[in-house]
């Protein structure tokens, strides 16, 4: 009696196992939102370690460098300790770069935006007699939405105390960036330093948890992923710093005013792949126009295309070479589908991710063909005459 009582119980576990996982589902469900606060707690958490893991990745191919120097000198006192040295010249070499950058540029940028506040009012006159021009505006209509009551009005309204508190909380959060740069810097040495050991744990947790026949292809495009990344960065660094030191000498030789700005801009938006450089030339055009006249917008907008065209079809393949080897239709979608969810960084990483994409897929097609030969070529699969 009691065997069968046994039994008749065993029969109501998986139904009892299936109404607790039931209630677990609906109480997910149910509290949602402060799973997705909790997940977004601990991302926040771990922005320092991702900033980090960012910059040993960037900074990993010259502490290669400097650690093969100095193990291969006759010092045995660099020679023991050449990955320290390595590590500490790399960041002594962005650190002065970094300073070199700024007491240069800030000192351009700064005489720029005094000479564009000693022109506001010239600059202001020229625009408003631009834009009269067209007849569907109203002049007395458009002055007076530029005048000098209703910018002070809006001013005003702008210094508020909702928006002080926003500004407020802005300020903390930049703070809190901030920190975590600086921790993310220390993260990323601790990174570089143990490099060796942290990849034979990921080697030794993906071989005791991932099957050989899958672990291989994954290995080789890791390696893939690795490379395309570091050459189409340091290829885009590169490129944008040269774009924007010419771009320099050229707006400077035509005469204009903010060429110091309008050369950084050029630099740092020619990151971002085809859009960057046409909206930095964009912009480039009307700062000329309105502080040096329409020749000089002109001349400005011609100079930047040729570079441009120079840039893009001379400089950006002998950089990057021509290994990601992607049409511009599908480096385009890439760039918007990653811009969309992941902001400028995405639009950055878009096209060496679709490279990968593509390689893998051609893969996949190639695995394919030769499945689809092999078993044509089988016994009994031949076509007979």
């Amino acid at each position: 009696m009691r065997i069968l009582d046994l039994k008749q119980f065993t029969k109501w576990i998986p139904i009892f196992v299936l109404g607790v996982l039931l209630i677990v589902i609906y109480r997910t469900f149910d509290n949602l939102g402060v799973i997705f606060e909790w997940g977004g707690r601990l991302l926040s958490l771990l922005v320092p370690f991702v900033i980090g893991g960012a910059i040993a990745f960037l900074l990993l191919p010259p502490c290669k460098k400097f650690e093969k120097l100095y193990s291969a000198s006759k010092l045995g006192f660099f020679a023991k300790r050449a990955r320290g040295f390595a590590i500490l010249t790399v960041y002594v070499i962005v650190l002065a770069l970094i300073a070199g950058f700024i007491s240069i540029v800030v000192p351009a940028i700064r005489q720029s935006i005094a000479d564009f506040s000693a022109q506001w009012e010239q600059m202001y006159a020229q625009f408003i007699q631009f834009m009269i021009q067209f007849e569907f505006f109203d002049p007395y209509e458009f002055m007076q939405i530029f005048s000098a009551e209703n910018i002070m009005e809006t001013v005003m309204n702008f210094l508020n105390f909702e928006n002080i508190v926003g500004f407020t909380q802005g300020l903390l959060e930049f703070s809190m960036a901030v920190i975590s740069l600086f921790i993310g810097i220390a993260v990323s040495i601790y990174i570089l330093i143990d490099r060796d050991s942290m990849y034979k744990g990921v080697t030794k947790a993906a071989r005791l948890y991932i099957k050989p026949r899958y672990l291989r292809p994954l290995t080789k495009y890791m390696y893939q992923i690795n490379e395309f990344l570091q050459r189409y960065i340091y290829s885009q660094l590169l490129d944008s710093l040269i774009m924007g030191v010419s771009s320099f000498v050229v707006l400077t030789f035509i005469g204009m005013s903010y060429a110091p700005v309008a050369a950084l801009l050029l630099g740092l938006f020619n990151i971002v792949p085809y859009f960057g450089s046409i909206v930095a030339t964009g912009i480039a055009i009307l700062l000329a126009f309105f502080s040096d006249g329409a020749t000089t917008a002109l001349w400005t907008g011609v100079c930047l295309i040729i570079l441009q065209q120079i840039d893009a079809n001379i400089i950006q393949p002998r950089l990057a070479g021509r290994y990601l080897n992607v049409r511009p239709f599908w480096i385009i979608l890439g760039i918007l589908i990653g811009g969309g969810y992941f902001g400028v960084m995405g639009m950055f990483i878009a096209p060496p991710i679709v490279a990968m994409v593509k390689i893998i897929f051609n893969d996949m097609m190639e695995r394919k063909e030769r499945r689809l030969s092999k078993k044509t070529k089988e016994p009994g699969n031949e076509s007979n005459d």
